[in-house]
């Protein structure tokens, strides 16, 4: 470049009337350069001139600089490079055709383009433009890459379903919604301070066929595990998962519904099914009677109930127990396993054909019974 010099001294900001102005750092050893170049860019750029040297604090979107500011200020200008990241913030190195060999390699690296001097206005500006160019894409790029954040982080945290984020290379829980700390029982730093093992202690070896095999192919399901709650209780779960990056590194993000109450649901189905072919096969009255007390006993998890038959040939005014749980036979004594129609709530059960709630017949640790009467 030329020793130009402008008629009046530059200020460390040229102004602009726009406030999206593109600000241009000038880092130039050679104040003669730094002013003639500062002249050149004013009339399209804001540009910024470092007082005492000091560029740590100053905001700008592409900085021109030469070998000798660059290797004075490698370590901040390196800096200043990371933090910005993902957007791109551009270094144009000015430098004479005589490149300076002699110095330090290491503070090329962070410059992204070269431009020899002495040079003409319009090949700087197309340079200028060019990198300028490739940070305006940056910055959508950025802006784009955190819309999608946002409303990734939302959909995360208004999920009906329990999600939690693993770190398999680390095996660390690394993030977790609302909803799985409260289908677990867990505070969010505790859940985080677990391993993915910890909610499937009796299960790891499955837990970890699974976790490959979502690794390997991208995403899986499965019914076959459960999660244990920090009360120690166990919750059938239905998984389905799908790997995603973080950190350049594949973590794996689980989705978590209790099925509990449906496994329980598919168990008593399947029972039923059973108790109704035990009763298709029942010859008699008593074996009907013995099979709706177990049951009631073994399916509907009552431990006092009983069946009384009415024979209205042989003894037309008793009703004769039959059929009862191990409880009611351990409390009723002989003279108790028959009632007279009309008598008591069992016979006024009878004799009304309807259905009779009553608190006093039970032991002190129920609260009602329901007896009802079935059409012969």
């Amino acid at each position: 470049m030329s020793d130009y010099k402008p008629r009046q001294p530059l200020s460390t900001v040229v102004p602009r009337d726009r406030s999206d102005t593109t600000r241009v750092l000038l880092l130039l050893q050679r104040e003669a350069n730094r002013d003639h170049l500062a002249a050149w860019l004013s009339t399209e750029y804001e540009v910024v001139i470092p007082k005492h040297g000091s560029v740590e604090e100053l905001d700008f979107d592409l900085c021109v600089l030469d070998a000798a500011m660059l290797e004075r200020h490698s370590d901040c200008l390196q800096r200043l490079k990371d933090t910005a990241e993902p957007m791109f913030l551009p270094y144009l190195l000015v430098s004479p055709e005589r490149t300076d060999r002699d110095r330090n390699a290491t503070v090329w690296d962070i410059v992204d383009e070269v431009i020899s001097i002495p040079t003409e206005k319009q090949a700087l500006d197309n340079r200028l433009h060019n990198l300028l160019e490739r940070r305006r894409l940056s910055q959508q790029q950025a802006t784009a890459l955190t819309q999608q954040r946002e409303l990734f982080r939302r959909i995360f945290q208004a999920s009906n379903d329990a999600i939690v984020i693993l770190d398999p290379q680390r095996n660390t829980i690394r993030e977790c919604n609302p909803q799985a700390c409260d289908l677990l029982g867990y505070s969010r730093q505790s859940l985080l301070s677990l391993s993915p093992e910890d909610l499937h202690p009796d299960e790891i070896s499955e837990f970890r066929a699974f976790r490959d095999t979502v690794l390997d192919q991208g995403h899986g399901w499965t019914a076959e595990l459960t999660c244990r709650t920090e009360a120690g209780n166990v919750l059938d779960a239905e998984i389905s998962a799908s790997t995603v990056e973080i950190d350049g590194r594949p973590h794996m993000l689980a989705s978590i519904r209790d099925v509990t109450t449906r496994a329980e649901q598919r168990e008593v189905l399947n029972n039923l099914h059973d108790v109704t072919v035990e009763l298709m096969d029942a010859t008699t009255k008593r074996e009907v009677a013995n099979v709706a007390v177990e049951a009631a006993r073994g399916v509907f998890g009552y431990d006092i109930a009983g069946v009384r038959l009415h024979d209205a040939e042989t003894t037309p005014e008793v009703l004769q127990l039959v059929a009862t749980t191990p409880t009611v036979e351990s409390q009723l004594d002989a003279t108790e396993s028959e009632y007279e129609v009309g008598d008591g709530v069992v016979g006024e059960s009878f004799a009304t054909g309807e259905p009779v709630v009553d608190g006093e017949v039970l032991p002190a640790d129920a609260t009602s019974t329901r007896i009802v009467r079935v059409p012969e």
